[in-house]
């Protein structure tokens, strides 16, 4: 009746039939029975999916062993495919069940009967479901595809009534057939709108026994539907709405969501009350009524996917769902936020604050530019929007005008610009024509004054090569346009400076001195600061000392260098570097490192790669290992790129490093980082490789670590050490690398032609060889005596746990030739599984890692020994695998021993 799984009529039907199929028929074998019982195992625990595989597979196997228990596995294959929405398939199969008894295959007993016809017509109901409509009643369309889609899904529900009824002749007081009837007729009068179905419905419905489950939500939502459409046309009243909301209650409670119907209808409701999504203006009773069922369908989306969420119908609905709660919300939201913006803009505008009165106007600009354009007209938004804008108009001017004294000319016209297009929006502000004029008269002003400064300095860059032509320049340039806007005083001022001979020759100095060696250099520049100091040119000073000091540092006077640092006016930062860095080359690395801290450190790292390199020695040598950490870092990876004092920057580096260490207090991620930046670098420190696999080690089984990344890097160390560069490990060390590898390592090699050739003591040779196979499975055949053996196997890696899995006939093995963690201590971790036909069990496990085997004339190290165990039996089976080579050795309580006597894994190596 509903897409809610509700399984009762099925859990019915395997309360009742386990005993007939599991263990009533007799002439059943083993693995069918294990099949059935798996089927009602999956079913009870709600695994329906699975529980139909497996009483498919019992219905295949049945045909070998009569048809004893095929009428009732089949019924329960269409009870599953009911609940699974497998609507077609269902009706497919309850309608081959029909045949059969038709052609007296077999017998159904009554209890048989009842559950296929409630699957039966449960199976048309779904597929009427889905033939309906979309949002039928609210659709108000009487198109011809609609009236199509109305007829087609009415003779779905008319079907499934008879099924319903077939169904209550079989049990007169059953109250799932008694619902089914009801719920059919129900469906059937709203879609060809036939009111003495509705009334059916509603008899029907009065007469329904009480349900086998007391928080049923079906018949109070089919009495709360009922009522709707016979007696008040679609509107949802209170008695209604009480049914319904009852019903949809406990279905949030039991978080189902089946009831499609009943949320779809719900939501239609709300729709015809609040189609403007403005719940305030309905009147009071109607309000109440839409936040009720608002409510409930907020729940409903906000709890999760339902079962059916593939049909097209539902999902286009709950789209429609979420789309309405969205606008809704939206509204709701662009009212609270209008009201909160309008609010902080007032308390801005109105208020006092220590913010400046630019940015404090700016910020309430900013909120009232947010509100939607839907409240712009009303009064209290232009009320507080007029006054802020007027007084933000005059403040941007105030900026602009203290911009332009200090001849920061792009930001005046940024200023006056957003003024202007304030200005322009007049519907705000009534002096707005004044204060557009105003604003025109300084963009005019200030664009004048940007085009002075360029040719000013257009002018100056000339006559640092030609004076006369710098001269003649400025006359032809400055345009009559511009030359109304300036003071003749200013113009007269800078034609005086240009006129200025020694000012040129000191910037003709500063630049020859540019091009060439430090000591003709250093003639140049003194020869500069000469005349500055003659001629009292104190705005050249400064560069003329700051070249000076430069050119003492190249050439290696370095106090000099540092003396000429003290007699700069005003020193920036570069200067303050060259002095910590002529401070470094001297060996006075505190001094040097106290001028480098009073530097930001990105402006150091951005500077010359040897003063990114004494900032990092400076550090280092002040006991500061963190702080030189990233200028030596920086260093060495430009002098790699430069090939120049790579070895000495390395062995700073190396040497930060280890201080780092030294000092102690380091969380494990950071001494792994650091540890492994000195491996790095000083790829001979053994000691430091083997301290990072513990570390490594530490870090992976202090995290859990599922993926083992950790281990495996920690493997990966010890086995260059010990292994690659044959350097001893200690007791402790060498217990965790066994430990690794046994993870680790490969100790059944698979790939196409590879053959295992034994020797064994109390019985016959025997040869493996892999024949075929890619990725983890591949075909081995066996040879016993140098005759094949009939036994094909299979063998295969279980990638998930590094398990060697052998599969033959009748039997499988399996064998765990790898730890899954590292952590994990031997023998701790067991895999158990079936060796042979029968229920004998056997545990299988690693006993043992990092043995050294002497076998078939050879010596075979880091080998790990499986013991394998019949539960309840001392006897046992001892398999030992070498990495990289396979098993190498075999014994048991039996007397039998295999060795390796030949591989062609070894012949390959």
């Amino acid at each position: 009746m509903s897409a809610m799984p509700i399984r009762i009529p099925l859990a019915l039907c395997v309360a009742i039939l386990p005993l007939g199929l599991a263990s009533g028929c007799k002439s059943l074998p083993d693995d069918v029975r294990g099949r059935i019982n798996e089927a009602n195992t999956n079913y009870e625990a709600g695994n329906v999916a699975a529980a139909l595989e497996a009483y498919k597979g019992a219905i295949g196997s049945l045909r070998e062993f009569g048809d004893e228990a095929r009428p009732e596995i089949e019924v329960r294959i269409g009870k599953c495919q009911v609940e699974l929405g497998q609507a077609s398939e269902a009706i497919a199969t309850f309608d081959t069940i029909d045949r059969d008894v038709e052609e007296g295959a077999y017998q159904l007993t009554e209890n048989l009967e009842y559950d296929k016809f409630l699957g039966h017509a449960e199976a048309y109901c779904e597929l009427g479901r889905r033939a309906e409509p979309a949002f039928l009643s609210g659709s108000g369309s009487r198109s011809k595809q609609i009236q199509e889609q109305r007829t087609a899904a009415g003779e779905l529900f008319s079907k499934a009534r008879a099924l319903f009824e077939r169904a209550r002749k079989l049990r007169a007081n059953d109250f799932e057939a008694q619902l089914g009837i009801a719920y059919s007729f129900l469906r059937y009068g709203i879609l060809i709108e036939s009111e003495s179905a509705l009334a059916q419905a509603r008899d029907t419905l009065r007469k329904c026994p009480r349900p086998p489950q007391a928080d049923d939500p079906r018949l109070p939502f089919y009495n709360g539907r009922v009522t709707q459409v016979l007696q008040s046309k679609g509107v949802l009243t209170n008695d209604v709405l009480s049914d319904m909301t009852a019903a949809a209650e406990i279905d949030a409670r039991q978080r189902s969501h089946g009831y499609h119907e009943m949320y779809r209808d719900l939501f239609l409701q709300v729709q015809a009350y609040d189609n403007e999504r403005k719940v305030e203006l309905l009147e009071e009773s109607k309000r109440q009524r839409v936040k009720e069922v608002l409510a409930i369908l907020n729940n409903y989306l906000q709890y999760g996917q339902e079962p059916r969420a593939s049909w097209p119908q539902w999902v286009d609905f709950r789209g429609r769902l979420r789309g309405y709660f969205d606008n809704y919300n939206a509204w709701s939201r662009k009212k609270r936020e209008r009201d909160e913006l309008i609010q902080s803009a007032k308390s801005l505008v109105y208020g006092t604050s220590e913010t400046q009165e630019v940015l404090r106007f700016r910020q309430a600009m900013d909120l009232l530019r947010k509100v939607d354009t839907e409240f712009l007209t009303e009064k209290d938004y232009s009320d507080v929007r007029t006054v802020a804008q007027q007084q933000y108009i005059k403040l941007l001017i105030a900026s602009a005008e203290a911009l332009g004294r200090i001849e920061k000319w792009d930001l005046a016209l940024k200023q006056i610009d957003e003024a202007r297009e304030l200005c322009v929006q007049q519907q705000f502000a009534p002096e707005h024509a004044a204060l557009l004029e105003q604003c025109t008269k300084a963009s005019g002003k200030y664009k004048a004054g940007k085009e002075w400064a360029a040719l000013q300095e257009k002018v100056r860059a000339r006559a640092r090569v030609d004076q006369n032509a710098a001269l003649a320049m400025l006359e032809t340039e400055l345009k009559p346009e511009l030359r109304s806007q300036l003071d003749p005083a200013e113009i007269g001022k800078f034609h005086d400076q240009i006129l200025d001979i020694d000012r040129r020759q000191v910037e003709t100095l500063l630049a020859e001195a540019r091009e060439i060696d430090p000591t003709p250099r250093m003639e140049k520049l003194q020869q500069a600061r000469q005349l500055v100091t003659e001629r009292k040119l104190d705005d050249l000073r400064d560069e003329v000392v700051r070249q000076i000091q430069r050119c003492y540092i190249a050439l290696g006077q370095h106090q000099q260098s540092i003396d000429s640092f003290n007699a700069i006016g005003a020193p920036t930062d570069d200067d303050k570097l060259h002095t910590a860095l002529a401070y470094s080359k001297k060996d006075e690395h505190p001094q040097a490192y106290k001028i480098f801290r009073a530097v930001d450190d990105t402006i150091i790292r951005t500077s010359k790669p040897e003063i990114v390199r004494a900032a990092g020695v400076s550090a280092l040598r002040a006991g500061k290992p963190s702080e030189a950490r990233p200028f030596l870092e920086e260093a060495l990876s430009h002098a790699q790129k430069t090939q120049v004092d790579v070895a000495g920057t390395k062995d700073g580096l190396l040497t930060c490093y280890r201080q780092i260490l030294e000092s102690g207090g380091l969380e494990p991620r950071e001494e792994i980082e650091i540890r492994a930046e000195i491996a790095k670098q000083e790829e001979d420190d053994t000691s430091n490789l083997r301290k990072l696999a513990v570390l490594h080690y530490d870090a992976a089984k202090t995290s859990n670590d599922a993926n083992a990344g950790g281990f495996e890097l920690a493997y990966k160390l010890f086995k260059e050490v010990f292994v690659e560069r044959a350097i001893p490990l200690t007791d402790d060390e060498k217990k965790l690398y066994c430990r690794l590898a046994a993870r680790f390592e490969d100790y059944v090699p698979l790939k196409k032609s590879v053959r295992w050739e034994y020797n064994v003591i109390n019985g016959p040779a025997t040869t493996y060889e892999v024949t075929d196979g890619s990725g983890e499975l591949f075909n081995v055949d066996l040879q016993i005596a140098g005759e094949p053996s009939p036994f094909k196997q299979e063998w295969q890696k279980l990638p998930t746990s590094r398990v060697l899995e052998i599969r033959y006939t009748g039997s499988r093995d399996r064998l765990p030739i790898g730890l899954v963690n590292p952590e994990e201590k031997v023998g701790e971790r067991a895999v158990v599984d079936d060796f042979g036909k029968g229920k004998r069990r056997y545990e299988a496990r690693v006993v043992e890692i990092g043995l050294s085997i002497e076998t078939g004339g050879r010596t075979y190290e880091n080998c790990i020994k499986v013991e394998v165990r019949e539960q309840g039996r001392a006897e046992h089976r001892d398999f030992y695998f070498a990495p990289g080579v396979g098993q190498i050795k075999y014994t048991d309580s039996q007397g039998t021993v295999w060795e390796l006597q030949r591989s062609t894994v070894l012949d390959a190596t």
